[in-house]
């Protein structure tokens, strides 16, 4: 399962291309996420997008691991996103982000000997990358 956040380092990146993207990746995983979806039964990751703006910036590069809830089964995976890596477009900087993630929480839980369901995920990713259009 996914669970998508974001951290926007500045009040102009408000009505961006890349909030935008972000918020559509949110309702599409909230669409194709189980309703009956028990936290802490399966591993989870949340991606939490954190972006450069004129308040600061990520503080690292690429992804790296968060926060780990051993009793709710999720992992954080933190990715930075700097301007330059929207040359590609911000539904690019989101699907890449979103995969990034998911091949993380998969190693991450595959060393503590649970199961990430990854193509699940991945199917969640497609999704989400068709309806940005990219």
């Amino acid at each position: 399962m996914i669970t998508i956040g974001a951290i926007y380092r500045g009040p102009e990146l408000r009505e961006s291309r890349l909030v935008q993207a972000v918020r559509t990746a949110s309702e599409v995983i909230g669409e194709l996420r189980d309703p009956s979806y028990d936290v802490g039964t399966i591993p989870w990751v949340n991606p939490i997008f954190i972006v450069q703006g004129s308040l600061g910036e990520p503080g690292f590069r690429g992804l790296i691991y968060g926060k780990y809830s051993k009793r709710k089964k999720g992992v954080v995976v933190q990715i930075a996103v700097f301007e330059d890596d929207l040359r590609a477009g911000p539904e690019h900087a989101v699907t890449y982000g979103l995969h990034g993630a998911n091949a993380m929480a998969f190693e991450f839980f595959r060393q503590k000997g649970e199961c990430f369901p990854l193509a699940d995920a991945e199917q969640m990713v497609a999704k989400v990358r068709q309806r940005l259009g990219n």
